[in-house]
């Protein structure tokens, strides 16, 4: 009977005091196949990478990752860019999400995280201005980071979002970076 009405308690005190909660993800990333990811290389500008899946240690046991290889430095931060290109869903005007990710570097290095939006006749934006984080990495060490943001625009079924996008320019060369989750969350 305590326990009942604990959980009565806990249940009705989140309600009123608005507490954030999230059921299941928007979107997850399963990293089963790099057919949703996609990397870009400003060639161009001397920047060279590659992408491949693999299997990563973590805690105890083997996932799957994102693993990115920098060759060769571009000569800006966006000259290779890693990103999730998800399916189309719908983000709500005011409405709060949470970006969860899980990644390493294998060498100390910041980056910048970004969240981009993509309409069917290409425009990109952005839907957050709160939608970008510098990101500082500790090399060789699995980090869950989380993100939350407000949506200041609604987009429709018809966008693709590219989230995250990750700007990997400023490696240096033999750099590494790894992922094994991507999921987000909408806040309510």
């Amino acid at each position: 009977m305590k326990k009942l009405i604990f959980a009565l308690i806990t249940a009705l005190a989140l309600s009123v005091f608005g507490a954030e909660t999230a059921s299941k993800p928007v979107f997850e990333c399963r990293f089963d196949s790099l057919k949703p990811f996609y990397l870009s290389v400003n060639r161009k500008k001397g920047a060279d990478a590659k992408m491949e899946l693999v299997k990563v240690k973590l805690n105890g046991k083997e996932v799957p990752a994102a693993k990115v290889t920098v060759l060769k430095r571009g000569s800006l931060f966006a000259d290779i860019q890693f990103m999730l290109w998800s399916a189309p869903f719908k983000l709500v005007a005011g409405e709060k999400y949470r970006l969860e990710l899980r990644m390493m570097t294998s060498k100390p290095v910041e980056f910048s995280i970004t969240i981009f939006c993509q309409d069917s006749k290409g425009h990109v934006t952005r839907p957050s201005s709160e939608g970008s984080m510098r990101y500082s990495s500790a090399g060789n060490l699995w980090e869950d980071k989380t993100f939350e943001f407000y949506v200041e625009e609604e987009y429709s079924g018809d966008h693709n979002f590219r989230i995250p996008n990750f700007f990997l320019g400023d490696f240096p060369p033999g750099s590494e970076f790894y992922c094994s989750r991507i999921a987000l969350y909408h806040l309510k």
